[in-house]
């Protein structure tokens, strides 16, 4: 199975039931998307300094 296969078998897996659902889901993939992004061009940034700007 390669990696593209594998993200997709992730997300079926989830228990998405209601928009709520789907809007934690997102939210969590939207705050790692972030952080790794930030972390290519700055290796200092942390998990916790993007969680936090991400409320912002």
């Amino acid at each position: 199975m390669d990696r593209c296969q594998k993200a997709v078998a992730l997300w079926q897996g989830f228990a998405i039931g209601t928009e709520a659902d789907i809007d934690t889901y997102l939210e969590n993939f939207r705050v790692l998307f972030a952080y790794n992004s930030a972390k290519i061009e700055n290796d200092e940034v942390t998990l916790h300094d993007t969680r936090g700007a991400q409320g912002r």
